[in-house]
């Protein structure tokens, strides 16, 4: 809950009077916290303004490890994800305050692209684990893991193309149908 407040202040500050003014103090103060618990959430001001989760990567690469192994890897890629997006915010306000804050700082956005680097990383380290093969003898996993996280991004850019309005999970869905997941 508190990450989820310092991440709305900061993404408040942030939309309402500019990047700049965000810093770890009015943050903290905004979300009733100290400047010294802001840092048990957040490493940076960055890091609070993109919202990253830096157990997501680890937590999505869990869920696959955990799901059947007789389950196809696309068939575990895409229960893994629409479930994780299915649980992602449903305030169009905050993917909105979002999409402006990191169109206007370009660290943001940077952060975000690395977190999603990290997700890809994990997400096909257990993708092979899980199938037993050789990254160097099998390229399959990878086009899996890649495949499905292009679908959830093509998700979410179509999300903002429509203003942020209702939910994302079946637009993920429609968008894992698409590419063939």
């Amino acid at each position: 809950m508190t990450r989820a407040a310092l991440h709305r202040a900061a993404l408040e500050i942030a939309h309402d009077e500019g990047v700049a003014a965000a810093t770890v103090e009015r943050v903290a103060e905004r979300a009733g916290v100290s400047p010294r618990t802001f840092f048990n959430y957040f490493a940076t001001k960055d890091d609070a303004l993109s919202g990253v989760d830096p157990d997501l990567p680890a937590a999505l690469a869990q869920a696959l490890r955990e799901r059947p192994q007789d389950e196809p890897l696309r068939d575990s890629l895409r229960a893994v994800l629409v479930e994780r997006m299915a649980t992602a915010t449903r305030e169009p306000q905050m993917w909105r305050m979002r999409a402006v804050v990191a169109r206007e700082s370009p660290s943001i956005s940077v952060a975000v692209l690395g977190a999603g680097a990290q997700t890809a990383r994990a997400l096909a380290d257990a993708a092979y684990a899980r199938e037993g093969v050789d990254p160097a003898d099998d390229i399959a996993p990878a086009v899996a893991v890649f495949t499905a996280l292009g679908a959830v991004r093509a998700a979410i850019w179509t999300y903002g193309q429509r203003g942020f309005e209702g939910e994302i999970e079946p637009l993920v869905r429609e968008c894992f149908e698409i590419s063939g997941l």
